[in-house]
Parts: structure tokens; C-alpha cells; sequence
């Protein structure tokens, strides 16, 4: 018969307790009390210092590396905002150079003034007293322009104004007079200038020709501009006080404005040396004179006022302001000056320019020999006579 052996007690039981207590030591037996018995001559064992313990790491996530979240100083927010503002100021700087040298925009006149009695230089007027165009249709179908200037003696003069004496022969002078088949230029012109001030954009077929300084002034910024556009130095100016009626000459033909000093006539140096008469196929001269003052003054539909048949060679300056509304207007030179006599000093024409207003006003001249014509005090204005009934005055700022 087997004895059971008896079951052996654990050398310890843990217990834990409901307050974290620390387990129970473990009850020693003798046999374990002798074997940790030490000699008495034996000496102590050192304690090896602990290991300093590392900082706890983050744990990894599966399959992920381990997002750092940065924070962007100050300055380096500082720094992207100026680098942004940099490239928006060149990129800005860029395209608004190209659009101004593709377009052509220089000494451009934004008109935003009207005539009396026209609201759109297209709308056809429903009376007579509204209209500054006729109502008596010529063959053509072209509306000729009627009125009688208003004569006075008495000219009313603002208190920004003074009067400047005009006399008959300060009537037949200036950029704004009515030159025509019937009526010859018969003013002054003052001093006019050679050539030798031109720019390289253009040539010329004699440096010798005479012109008028505010008129070469502007013709060099018009070539200026052309060969901007065109990539081209091909303009010739053929001729421009005097015609040159010899066989051989490409442009013979005898205009009464020739004399103002005002007048140049186109043509093209061609590649060979040789001379060519205007080609504008794109037609830019026709389209974009008007931005450096000068016009056509003989076009095909005012011939019936005029008698002289347009000649697309030819143009005149007649000054920025002037060929500005008339372009934005819709009127040739005859209409125009025309128009402009509805305008007395009372009612001038007026204009914003962006950076000055403009004043434009018709002076009646006098039944006597001298017209005390109104100018503004500051001195800023031009006067031409118009050649038949009066004076047309043309004012940088108030008159009054």
C-alpha cells in the first residue's frame, strides 16, 4: 500500500489587497534559512550601482514612422510673406510693361467729355437744335455741318480770366484753322526747326525739312511707338512745309495747310534704299495718330467741304487734346471745328484726361478789327484762330 506524499507547500503566496498593499515576504523554511547562512569571515558583497534608466520612448505605431509636429517661427513666417509679396510685385511689373509697350498706350487721352446736345458720338440726333451734325443731306449721303457763330462785342470775362487782343491776323493763325480749296493759309508761323532733334525711330528725306517744335516732338513719340510695334525704322517723312512737284516726285500734290508747319507726308524706306509711298495695311497710323495729336485732315467724306481728296499720306498735327475728342467723337477736322462753336466760354467742352480736367471754348470774333479773347490766368492754354469767324481756345485746369 502507497503512502501519499505529502503536498509541498510554495515557498510564497502573493496576496494582493484591495489597497495596493505590498505581497506578504515568503515564509522560510530551516533548510533555506541555513543555506543563506554566510560565514562569518566572509566579506560583504559590494552593490553594483543601478543603470541610470533611459527616458521612455513613444510607442510606434504599426507600419508608420513617427509624426514630429513642427511649429514655424515667427520669422520664418515673416520672410515666406515677403518672398510672396517680391514675386508678386515682379510678376505685376512684368506684365504691366508688356501690355504698355504691346498696346501703345503712351500719352493716351481718355475723353469723357460730351458736345452739346450729343449723348453718343453714334446716335443720330431727332432735332435740329440738339444736333451739332446738319440736317441737309449732299450727294453722298454725308451730313454737312451749318451754323452761324455768335458775333458780340461784348465777351463776358470770368474773374479767373484776362483778356489777350486778338487782331485779324492772329485769326489766320494757329494749329485749328480751316484750310481748304477756297481758303489759302495767310497767318504767321513763328520759328519753325530743322530735323536735327528726330530720335532713330524714323528717318527723314532731308534733315533740312521744316517743322513745327511741338509738332516734331510729337512725331517722335508716334515713331517711337511705331517701331515698338512694328519692330520697324522704316518711316520716311518724304516732305512737310513744301511740296515737291518735280516728275519725279512720289507726292506732288499742293495742300493749303503745307504752310502752318504743322503737316508731314508719309512714306516707306524700303530695304534696297528705295522710297515708297505709305503702306500701312494694318492701318496703325489711321488708328493710333490720333494718341500724338495728329489727324488726316482731307478725308474721302469731307471732301464736299473741303475739295480735296483724302490722302492717306498726309496728316497734320493739330494737338493731343484736339484729336483725342475727335477721335472719340467720331468727327473730322471740318465737323469739329464746327462744333466746337456751340461752346462758348458760357459752356465750354470738357474733358478728363485722368491726371487734368480740359477746357475747350469758341471766342465770336469782334465786328471791329481787335477781340479781347478771355485766358485763364494761370497761362496754361493754347489759341488758334479757326481762319473764318473766331478763336478757339484750349485750357490745361479751370478758367475760373
Amino acid at each position: 500500500m502507497h503512502r501519499r506524499k505529502p503536498r509541498r507547500e510554495p515557498d510564497f503566496h502573493p496576496v494582493l489587497s484591495s489597497n495596493n498593499r505590498r505581497p506578504a515576504a515568503p515564509r522560510s523554511t530551516p533548510a533555506k534559512q541555513a543555506r543563506a547562512a554566510k560565514p562569518a569571515n566572509q566579506p560583504a558583497r559590494t552593490t553594483r550601482p543601478a543603470k541610470p534608466s533611459s527616458p521612455a520612448r513613444p510607442p510606434k505605431a504599426a507600419n508608420a514612422s513617427v509624426a514630429v509636429e513642427r511649429h514655424p517661427s515667427l520669422a520664418a513666417f515673416i520672410i515666406f510673406t515677403l518672398v510672396v509679396i517680391l514675386i508678386s510685385f515682379l510678376i505685376g511689373t512684368g506684365i504691366s510693361g508688356c501690355a504698355k509697350r504691346n498696346a501703345n498706350l503712351s500719352d493716351y487721352l481718355e475723353i469723357h467729355g460730351k458736345f452739346a446736345g450729343m449723348d453718343t458720338p453714334e446716335e443720330e440726333a431727332t432735332e435740329d437744335t440738339d444736333s451739332i451734325e446738319a440736317t441737309t443731306e449732299n450727294q453722298n449721303g454725308y451730313q454737312e455741318a451749318k451754323y452761324e457763330a455768335p458775333v458780340s462785342d461784348d465777351i463776358w470775362m470770368p474773374e479767373g480770366c484776362v483778356a489777350l487782343a486778338q487782331d485779324q491776323n492772329d485769326l489766320h493763325s494757329g494749329m485749328l484753322l480751316q484750310l481748304d480749296a477756297a481758303t489759302d493759309f495767310s497767318g504767321t508761323i513763328g520759328t519753325l526747326t530743322d530735323f536735327s532733334e528726330k530720335n532713330d525711330s524714323y528717318r527723314v528725306n532731308e534733315l533740312a525739312l521744316e517743322i513745327q517744335p511741338e509738332a516734331l516732338e510729337a512725331l517722335n513719340a508716334l515713331a517711337r511707338a511705331y517701331e515698338d510695334v512694328n519692330q520697324e525704322t522704316n518711316l520716311l517723312i518724304y516732305s512737310t512745309t513744301k511740296p515737291n512737284p518735280s516728275e519725279r516726285s512720289m507726292y506732288p500734290e499742293v495742300f493749303p495747310d503745307r504752310a502752318t508747319g504743322y503737316t508731314v507726308d508719309f512714306s516707306i524706306l524700303n530695304e534696297d534704299g528705295t522710297i515708297s509711298s505709305l503702306m500701312d495695311p494694318l492701318g496703325w497710323l489711321d488708328n493710333n495718330s490720333w494718341r500724338y495729336g495728329f489727324i488726316r485732315p482731307y478725308k474721302d467724306a469731307c471732301f464736299e467741304q473741303t475739295g480735296i481728296d483724302g490722302a492717306g499720306y498726309h496728316y497734320r498735327y493739330v494737338g493731343k487734346a484736339s484729336a483725342a475728342i475727335m477721335h472719340e467723337e467720331g468727327l473730322n477736322f471740318c465737323d469739329y471745328l464746327n462744333a466746337l462753336r456751340r461752346h462758348t466760354l458760357q459752356d465750354p467742352f470738357t474733358y478728363d484726361d485722368g491726371n487734368d480736367t480740359w477746357y475747350i471754348y469758341f471766342v465770336p470774333a469782334s465786328s471791329t478789327n481787335t477781340t479781347n479773347v478771355p485766358v485763364p490766368r494761370h497761362g496754361n492754354y493754347t489759341i488758334s484762330g479757326n481762319n473764318t469767324d473766331g478763336y478757339i481756345v484750349t485750357s490745361r485746369g479751370s478758367i475760373n
